[in-house]
């Protein structure tokens, strides 16, 4: 049985897990390396691991991008709140 065509976009996609300066609007690509293609950004492939490297090189302005890397489709920003820690 043939697929149709969103199925099959569907099944082959890789989502991507980037990190983006929300300034600059470039990609995290490596310690002190920004891209400005997508393409060219680290992917961290798991949130979790984005969001430890967020809180490494101290990023305060960036946020977690989740790449479908399918023409036409966008790109869904996730916000990070920096872990404040309780002080006793």
């Amino acid at each position: 049985m043939a697929l149709s065509s969103p199925a099959r976009l569907c099944c082959h996609s890789s989502m991507r897990v980037l990190l983006q300066n929300t300034e600059t609007r470039l990609y995290y690509a490596g310690p002190d390396r920004w891209t400005k293609h997508a393409l060219d950004a680290m992917d961290f492939e798991y949130v979790e691991h984005a969001a430890r490297m967020y809180e490494i090189e101290d990023l305060a302005y960036a946020q977690i991008v989740l790449d479908p890397g399918l023409p036409g489709i966008a790109r869904l920003p996730i916000r990070v709140a920096k872990h404040v820690e309780a002080q006793e």
